[in-house]
């Protein structure tokens, strides 16, 4: 079984990612060309945003003094740092950001299973939260184009 500082750092840990996400794929709807493909990635950044929130509220449910990181990693700020001055060159094409989006939901999802799994029953509610995002990400799965492994 876990304990609550390690399951505040595995929380922790998805929580900066689907901040990192939203705030990424915000980004990326601004630039891309494709109307169906803005919608997508804004849809992408406020499920992002929305599971973060959710899972700092079941988090602090079972652990109020929890201390959580909730700003964006640097690495993430050097990335948007990065794609932005590829965008204002025109390098970004719809496709390669469709292949990020595709590229970035895998990653999660991945580490959702992750968290999933390392969670143990003590917590339902974020045992609950985990199954939705985990639901959700087999979902989109379908709509997005294949990652290549």
């Amino acid at each position: 079984m876990e304990t609550p500082k390690e399951i505040t750092q595995i929380i922790n840990k998805l929580v900066t990612k689907h901040n990192d996400l939203n705030a990424k794929f915000l980004s990326f709807s601004v630039v891309a060309e494709s109307a169906t493909l803005k919608g997508m990635l804004r849809q992408h950044a406020d499920m992002h945003r929305f599971f973060s929130l959710q899972l700092v509220h079941d988090l602090k449910t079972y652990l109020p003094d929890a201390q959580l990181e909730l700003n964006r990693t640097l690495a993430n700020a050097i990335e948007m740092g990065w794609e932005d001055i590829k965008s204002s060159l025109g390098l970004d094409s719809d496709k390669d950001l469709e292949k990020n989006l595709s590229q970035e939901h895998s990653n999660c999802a991945k580490l959702c299973d992750q968290a999933y799994i390392q969670l143990g029953d003590t917590m339902p509610n974020l045992k609950s939260t985990l199954e939705e995002h985990i639901a959700w990400h087999v979902k989109v799965a379908d709509h997005l184009p294949e990652v290549e492994e």
